[in-house]
């Protein structure tokens, strides 16, 4: 009775690990599409930009048709770009209101709630050294805690087959009353109350043969729980390092991107005014823009991947929450 009472705690608190494990993950799905919407809403503001300014562009290009600088291919080029543009911005725009409607539903917020996004500060957050992240994992993550308890249950189990084949003690008294005179209440040393005591061992010797067997598979179960540790522990060391790698390679590509944006403005900005004086083409123009708003949009991109990439790690360690 004791050892299924200290097996049965322990099934329970396996139960509570699972829930906590539901709730990362469901946490963690919440943040991917968090930043899903951040993508989308980042990528439509640079989209928006873009249009402004082809507008802009296709102005100026009609102006110098007009005045007989440019032909009417140059104008029909920055049109044909601006509506492969629109068509951009539709897409981006349909799949804003999907990951909206997705999160809505993630957060049990009515479905036709607009969830301002703003910005996260990715690619900011300063990680700690890999070896803390890898012990923070092998303390709290839930599945290396579960198999801890399920070797706890292998041992009281191991405990439990061993006690089947222990002696088996029992004590008893009986206590008798008889009235000899007959009356209902007799005289004081008139009844007589004779008392028996007796001890009980009993063995079942057929369970030294059996029970040897059961023990050993028991241990057999164990060890393999143990195995079991060891793989899934080398697993999440392998998972932590690939997770803090992708963290690090997400917050170099910012920086690589950031001279990216700085070498395409000057790049579009040298087109814009070789454009104006007729010396580059409409399509080198239109390619340096499109370089550019590019960039702009790589760069939102990458940034909500590494914040992404460090809930990844956080989510990793079985920690999201901290």
């Amino acid at each position: 009775m004791k050892y299924a009472r200290q097996s049965t705690k322990l099934l329970a608190d396996v139960a509570r690990l699972d829930a906590d494990k539901n709730q990362e993950e469901v946490t963690y799905a919440v943040i991917d599409t968090y930043y899903s919407l951040y993508k989308v809403a980042q990528s439509k503001k640079v989209v928006n930009q873009n249009l402004a300014s082809i507008a802009s562009q296709l102005k100026q290009s009609q102006r110098f048709f007009e005045q007989g600088i440019v032909t009417k291919n140059d104008v029909l080029r920055f049109q044909l770009q601006q509506a492969n543009i629109t068509l951009t911005d539709l897409d981006i725009e349909s799949n804003r209101k999907v990951i909206n409607y997705n999160l809505d539903i993630l957060l049990g917020l009515p479905e036709d709630t607009e969830i301002d996004i703003t910005d996260p500060s990715v690619g900011q957050k300063e990680v700690a050294p890999l070896n803390s992240y890898i012990d923070q994992a092998l303390a709290y993550r839930q599945e290396l805690r579960e198999l801890d308890l399920r070797n706890k249950v292998a041992e009281i189990d191991i405990k439990s087959v061993k006690a089947n084949a222990t002696p088996t003690f029992g004590i008893g008294a009986d206590v008798y009353y008889i009235n000899p005179n007959g009356s209902l209440l007799p005289k004081s040393h008139d009844y007589i109350m004779p008392m028996t005591a007796s001890a009980t061992l009993s063995w079942n010797i057929g369970t030294l043969w059996t029970n040897k067997h059961k023990v050993t598979e028991a241990r057999v179960q164990q060890k393999s729980i143990v195995l079991q540790k060891d793989i899934q522990s080398d697993n999440v060391k392998t998972e932590i390092n690939r997770n803090y790698q992708s963290y690090q390679v997400a917050k170099n590509k910012i920086k690589v991107l950031e001279t990216s944006i700085d070498q395409a403005t000057e790049n579009d900005r040298l087109l814009e005014s070789k454009y104006k004086n007729n010396v580059a083409s409409a399509i080198d123009r239109i390619d340096a823009e499109t370089l550019l708003y590019q960039a702009k949009i790589n760069l939102e991109l990458a940034k909500a991947d590494a914040g992404l990439a460090y809930y990844t790690l956080l989510k990793s360690t079985g920690k999201i929450s901290q």
